[in-house]
């Protein structure tokens, strides 16, 4: 170990170390004159001041800093929860059509992008994403270029040397525009902001590199260097000590500058459609225009939303590309401030490659693995899963419980008959704007009641919470629970809160959902089905494998509709902390979930249940439950609250991801 640190410290320490250095030259006054550093002339207050290009980048730099950082709390809408918040419909109150997009005003201080949604906000949340992809872009290029190029100037006319820049002149050759259009679809759009890093980089490296082997073709002639090299340097020392401490406050200009090229870059992707994320199909119904639709707050993709309609509502252009010209003005004039401020003043960058770089650098991973980790959706769904409310959830267990055993029957539409439980939940769909789950076959009626194909009512209630996305919409997210008395132990009462009857928390837990993604205007991909079911289970199975069962469901998508997935959300409302998923569940539903619960310090295992067995779906399928739930246990706020969170993390995960 001691030998490790002594080999790095040996060759990044800047001054050489003169233990080294007394076999090469015996005169220690040679060795001193040798080690002698230049005196630097210190930046004073007035080359800060009395720079303008500095001062305006500065400034410029520490807002964006500050908008990445805090901007999402002052702004009032989601844009990874809320995707489509106004659509087109009649006022009753003004008498007039609202249609979006919306002018600006002080509602909407840029103005609403063609589905309602703030563009301010959108712009603020898209600063994280843009300027994110901008900083590790620049870095990366920073990186390779000054590496490619130290490796060809220090060798020059060597095979190394023409080898890159022969890769130069073939990358250079390409227009960067094309070619990082070329690498981002081949690479896959849809991957994030790792694919645009990866081609923006690969793309925008040679002038970097031929800066620096320009720059290293002078230096390497040096006296300086020729000293070193006579006191016995390695090519690694020399590069590390003498060569790189001149070349770092060019490189610290050129970053900056890289900074604006790349944010044009981005923003000239934009217009062509290619941004982070890739989007989405939307449409408002199954007969309706598809239009293309960002999933990922980013300016380029606020551009590529906005360039169609550029003329007719210039507003929707205006906000995103104004974000681009301060951003590209701000990192500019910081390069050229930097540029004014180094030429008035020495600076003694060889401090750079102490340790004290080594702790800077270590805080730079930290906070940027931060800052990247807030440019995604997950804080927002934790921030929607965390609202969930387990007490609201608990009064609607201890509303069905008892209204299932009253067993009364009450009217609901027209003529059709339900019990007071399923009236119950009937009504929280209604008052929570939940769609229908279903249409009787031949009637204009709709009705919560799913008819089979041999005209029997199957007992259940069907809730409908449609998808935006065309591509994934008629991909069915189906959540089960049950609720009234127990077929095999009819309706004796108990000690317990359920007194004989099935635990109705999975279906509190839907109701619950429901209702909080009303309230947060959450705006799901995929749709879901909400299947409240009172029968056996056997006739379950039947109802999600029957081929009808989903025709009149109103998915906003002309493909079959069909169930991609099943939840089971039994037992979620009593038992002990650990959470167990049945071993039959498929992988990637327990993986997910599995995720999402250690986030929430909820301890998983995955065995087979103590009692009823797991639905028989050829869909994937995952059945959950609280370890040792017992029926004759009271159901606990604590649980369903926990299962709640859970719950609402998976499910915003598993509706906005392209493959689960």
């Amino acid at each position: 170990m001691s030998f490790i640190k002594k080999t790095l410290r040996y060759i990044v320490n800047p001054r050489a170390d003169i233990s080294q250095l007394h076999s090469v030259a015996d005169d220690m006054e040679m060795v001193d004159e040798a080690l002698e550093l230049p005196s630097y002339n210190h930046i004073s207050w007035r080359h800060v001041v009395f720079n303008p290009a500095l001062m305006l980048g500065a400034l410029v730099t520490l807002a964006l800093l500050g908008t990445v950082l805090f901007g999402p709390l002052l702004v009032p809408h989601d844009p990874y929860i809320t995707t489509q918040s106004v659509l087109p419909h009649f006022d009753t109150e003004t008498g007039k059509m609202v249609r979006p997009p919306f002018a600006p005003s002080a509602e909407y201080p840029l103005g609403s992008d063609a589905w309602g949604n703030d563009m301010l906000s959108l712009i603020v949340y898209g600063a994280r994403v843009t300027l994110v992809v901008g900083a590790y872009v620049a870095l990366a290029r920073l990186m390779l270029g000054t590496i490619l190029g130290l490796a060809a100037g220090w060798r020059a006319g060597s095979w190394l040397d023409r080898a890159v820049m022969n890769i130069v002149g073939v990358v250079a050759s390409v227009p960067m525009l094309l070619s990082a259009m070329i690498i981002i679809l081949a690479l896959g759009i849809h991957q994030g902001t790792v694919v645009f890093v990866v081609a923006l980089a690969v793309v925008g490296w040679t002038e970097v590199a031929q800066y620096v082997r320009g720059e290293l073709l002078v230096i390497r002639n040096m006296p300086y260097v020729e000293g070193a090299r006579a006191l016995g340097g390695t090519d690694l020392q020399i590069l590390v000590r003498h060569v790189l401490p001149n070349l770092l406050p060019q490189l610290l200009i050129l970053s900056f500058l890289e900074m604006g090229a790349i944010l044009i870059l981005i923003a000239e992707l934009g217009f062509l459609e290619v941004y982070v994320g890739g989007g989405s199909y939307f449409s408002m119904g199954p007969f309706d225009p598809t239009y293309h639709l960002a999933n990922v707050a980013e300016w380029g993709a606020l551009v590529a939303n906005g360039a169609p309609s550029m003329r007719s509502v210039s507003h929707l252009v205006l906000g995103p590309a104004l974000a681009f010209f301060v951003a590209i003005v701000g990192m500019n004039a910081l390069g050229e401030g930097l540029r004014r401020l180094l030429e008035r003043a020495t600076v003694n960058t060889a401090v750079l490659l102490q340790k004290r770089t080594l702790f800077g650098l270590a805080v730079f991973v930290v906070a940027s693995s931060l800052i990247i980790k807030m440019t995604g959706p997950s804080l927002s769904f934790a921030r929607v899963a965390s609202q969930f409310d387990g007490q609201r959830a608990y009064a609607h267990v201890a509303e069905i419980s008892q209204l299932s055993r009253s067993q009364d029957e009450v009217t609901v539409i027209g003529n059709k008959t339900a019990d007071a439980a399923s009236a119950y939940i009937q009504e929280k769909y209604r008052e929570y704007e939940v769609m229908r789950g279903w249409k009787p076959a031949g009637q204009l009626s709709q009705s919560y009641f799913y008819t089979a194909q041999d005209g029997d009512e199957v007992e259940g209630v069907f809730g409908f919470v449609p998808g935006y996305d065309a591509q994934l919409s008629a991909e069915l997210i189906v959540l089960v629970g049950g609720y009234g008395a127990e077929a095999d132990m009819g309706t004796e009462a108990t000690d317990g809160l359920q007194a004989g009857l099935r635990d109705p928390s999975g279906v509190a837990l839907m109701l619950e959902t429901v209702r909080l993604w009303q309230e947060e205007n959450v705006d799901p991909r995929r749709s879901l089905l909400l299947v409240a079911w009172r029968g056996e289970q056997t006739e379950l199975e039947q109802v999600l494998a029957d081929p009808e069962a989903f025709t009149f469901l109103p998915a906003s998508t002309q493909r079959p509709v069909r169930a991609a997935m099943v939840l089971e959300l039994d037992g979620v409302g009593s038992g002990e902390e650990a959470l167990w998923l049945h071993s039959a569940s498929d992988q990637k539903l327990r993986d997910l979930f599995t995720e999402q619960a250690q986030d929430l310090d909820v301890a998983v295992y995955t065995t087979p249940y103590r009692r009823n067995g797991p639905l028989q779906q050829k869909a994937p399928f995952l059945a959950m439950q609280w370890a040792e739930a017992d029926r004759s246990q009271a159901v606990s706020p604590e649980r369903i609250q926990k299962a709640g969170e859970l719950v609402n993390r998976s499910l915003l995960n598993l509706t906005r991801l392209l493959t689960y």
